[in-house]
C-alpha cells in the first residue's frame, strides 16, 4: 500500500486499508475516516492532481465498507455517511472538466462535490459523478451511473441512473 501526505489524514479506531491500495491525501481540508471503516484491496483515493492543485476534502463515516478496486477522486468535497456499503469497483468523481466550443479543457474544472447519506448501498462498478447528493438509505444498482441527486430511500438503476420502486420487477 502507498500513502502520500499522511499528515493530511485523521483515522478512527479499527480502520483497515487493504493491500495494494493507494492514497494521495494532499487536500485543502484533509481526509477524516471514522471508526471501523474498511477500504479493501487495490482501492485508489486521489485528492490532488499535483501539489499545486489539491482537492477539497474527504469524510467517511463510521462503519462504512468500501469494496476492492474502488476509486475516489476528490476534487470537490466528498462526504460519505456512516454505515454505507460499496461494492467492488465503485467510482466517485467529484470534479468535471469544462466543455467549451473549443472542446474539453484540461485545466478548467468544476468541483461541486458529492454527498452520500447514511446507510446507502452502492453496487459493484457503479459510478457517482460530481454534484450528486444521495439521501440516506439509498440503493444504487450494479453498473449504474448516477448523474443527478436523489432523496432518501431511493433505489437507482441504469445509465444514467433512474429511480424505481423497491419492489419493481421490470427486468432489472
Amino acid at each position: 500500500m502507498s500513502v502520500q501526505y499522511a499528515r493530511c489524514i485523521e483515522v478512527g479506531r479499527g480502520f483497515y486499508l487493504g493491500d495494494r491500495s493507494r492514497v494521495l491525501a494532499l487536500s485543502l481540508d484533509g481526509i477524516r475516516i471514522g471508526d471501523r471503516v474498511t477500504i479493501r484491496e487495490n482501492a485508489w483515493i486521489q485528492c490532488a492532481s499535483s501539489p499545486y492543485n489539491p482537492g477539497q476534502s474527504l469524510s467517511i463515516g463510521e462503519g462504512t465498507y468500501i469494496g476492492p478496486y474502488s476509486v475516489i477522486g476528490v476534487g470537490g468535497p466528498i462526504e460519505i455517511g456512516p454505515r454505507c456499503q460499496f461494492g467492488a469497483g465503485v467510482t466517485l468523481i467529484a470534479e468535471n472538466h469544462d466543455v467549451t466550443e473549443a472542446g474539453v479543457s484540461a485545466s478548467e474544472v468544476t468541483r461541486r462535490g458529492i454527498s452520500i447519506g447514511s446507510g446507502t448501498w452502492i453496487g459493484h462498478r457503479a459510478t457517482v459523478l460530481d454534484g450528486v447528493t444521495l439521501g440516506s438509505n439509498c440503493v444504487v444498482g450494479a453498473g449504474a451511473v448516477v448523474t443527478k441527486s436523489f432523496p432518501d430511500g431511493s433505489t437507482l438503476v441504469g445509465v444514467p441512473a433512474r429511480r424505481i420502486d423497491r419492489g419493481a420487477t421490470d427486468g432489472v
